[in-house]
């Protein structure tokens, strides 16, 4: 059984123009680093404080993911719609 990668609806920026390409990359990246940022403070404040603080990163995490996945998604569907 052989499994085709041709036809996959998976996100790639190669088709993308050069603009798109950068400006998913640069939300993406943005995210990234502000949840990364945001765990490590309430991961610190948890330790130093010696308690357990409500880990409010996860608005960001999953608020965020989903616009970021919903924008890399947009940009994926108008690409294959676009295409011939």
């Amino acid at each position: 059984m052989s499994i085709s990668t041709a036809s996959s609806p998976r996100f790639s920026t190669a088709d993308l123009s050069p603009g798109a390409a950068r400006a998913c990359r640069l939300v993406t990246g943005f995210w990234l680093v502000m949840t990364t940022i945001q765990f490590v403070v309430w991961l610190l404040g948890c330790v130093i404080g010696m308690t357990f603080v409500a880990p409010f990163w996860l608005w960001s995490a999953v608020v965020g993911g989903a616009l970021v996945a919903g924008l890399r998604w947009t940009v994926a569907f108008r690409r294959t719609r676009s295409a011939p």
